[in-house]
């Protein structure tokens, strides 16, 4: 398989998983897949240019509504999720002993949400 059909291939992943409605963790799970690696090519094929950032609409739609977003977490989905140390540009520390790991791919617009949200 060539670097062309690769890519198609992960276009064609990335698209799944959008009109399922699942989550990455979720969607890559049922699929008999590795979350670390759906989640790579997705963030691989934004810095290509080849799939959208995370749409603005997306977010706002979310905070409009009263609903919560699922967070998958290693606990939750029974698998443990491999990150490179190298891969993560920061780590807040949240009060309730939770954290979050933002990494060196996140878009800019995405990032400034949740900095919105985690300064309140």
């Amino acid at each position: 398989m060539n670097l062309k059909e690769k890519h198609q291939l992960w276009i064609e992943q990335y698209e799944a998983v959008q009109r399922s409605g699942l989550s990455i963790a979720k969607w890559a799970i049922q699929n008999n897949l590795s979350v670390a690696c759906i989640s790579k090519r997705i963030s691989r094929l934004r810095e290509m240019g080849l799939i959208p950032e995370v749409e603005e609409q997306t977010l706002v739609k979310s905070e409009s509504s009263s609903s919560f977003v699922e967070i998958a977490t290693s606990a939750s989905t029974g698998t443990s999720t491999q990150v490179n140390p190298a891969d993560i540009a920061c780590r807040i520390e949240l009060a309730n002993r939770n954290a979050i790991s933002i990494m060196n791919s996140i878009s800019p617009s995405l990032l400034q949400k949740i900095l919105e949200v985690v300064s309140c």
